[in-house]
């Protein structure tokens, strides 16, 4: 990362002060759904015509095995990614870090505003239609027919059970999931079976073992919607460049240059000088 944004567009958008993107973060540990109970409070966010996006602490984990990084692999080498893919045992978080999803649930609807024949939550675009396809036959919740994808029951990779989840809701996180999918961040063993009865694209590549491996519905992104996994793997196009290429590590400082620096050895003695001084956060140090 180097300070610059890929999208200029889309984070003007954002921070723009006729109508800014909010992400809402209370400095509290309960349900999100508690910021808005006094009215006050929705009253200042509708006037100033805010689109905020609510996540907390409670759903907040670092050092999540969901991160390549934690679990022994390389966010960028994908070739890393089928080897540590067993996480049962390993010393990382093993709580789901849903801040990304939060985040990233704000800024495609941004990308949804200013590219709408690619990202708008509707069946109209090309992520909608590709979305929605992958439910095959397995219904949604709103609709009361959703089914398992899991079981024998129908022939999808997606399907929402959520009966407040329309078909806008559900193409948001349908994007979502096949952004996480793509860059790594569900292709782990533990991850893909808790998702299972939603979502069974959890392996990005075809080329990779496929998880979970005993569920007949399950494929990976790039065999099961190739049209999703040509839309999320663009990083470069119009449109396109707002798109994360790597799953972020949850370690959101900036490392002082001296951190990378090579150190002097402890046991050698200095002449004239002294061991440079500087503090390095944990996190640069990991």
């Amino acid at each position: 990362a180097d300070g610059a944004p890929d999208d200029a567009t889309l984070v003007q958008l954002m921070s723009s002060s006729a109508r800014p993107y909010m992400l809402i973060v209370p400095l509290r540990d309960d349900v999100e759904d508690e910021f808005f109970d006094e009215p006050a409070k929705r009253e200042i966010f509708d006037e100033h015509s805010v689109k905020e996006q609510i996540t907390g602490l409670f759903e907040a984990f670092t050092g999540s095995c969901d991160a390549p990084r934690w679990r022994g692999a390389s966010p960028t080498e994908r070739s890393t990614w089928p080897a540590a893919r067993a996480v049962g045992g390993l010393n990382c978080e093993h709580q789901r870090d849903a801040t990304p999803e939060e985040v990233l649930h704000l800024i495609t609807e941004a990308a949804a505003v200013l590219y709408p024949h690619l990202w708008a939550s509707s069946r109209a675009s090309s992520a909608g239609s590709a979305v929605l396809a992958a439910n095959g036959d397995c219904g949604w919740g709103y609709l009361g027919n959703w089914q398992d994808p899991s079981s024998d029951a129908c022939t999808g990779q997606y399907a929402y059970d959520d009966p407040t989840c329309l078909d806008d809701c559900i193409v948001i996180e349908g994007i979502y999931w096949a952004i996480a999918s793509y860059t790594g961040g569900l292709y782990t063993d533990e991850r893909a079976d808790w998702i299972s009865n939603e979502w069974l694209m959890a392996t990005p590549d075809a080329a990779f073992p496929v998880e979970p491996p005993e569920i007949s519905n399950a494929v990976s992104l790039q065999a099961g919607s190739p049209a999703l996994y040509a839309l999320v793997s663009d990083h470069t196009s119009h449109g396109h460049k707002w798109l994360p290429a790597v799953w972020p590590d949850g370690l959101y400082v900036k490392c002082p240059e001296c951190c990378s620096q090579e150190r002097p050895a402890t046991n050698r003695r200095m002449l004239f000088a002294s061991a440079p001084s500087c503090a390095c956060p944990p996190a640069c140090a990991a």
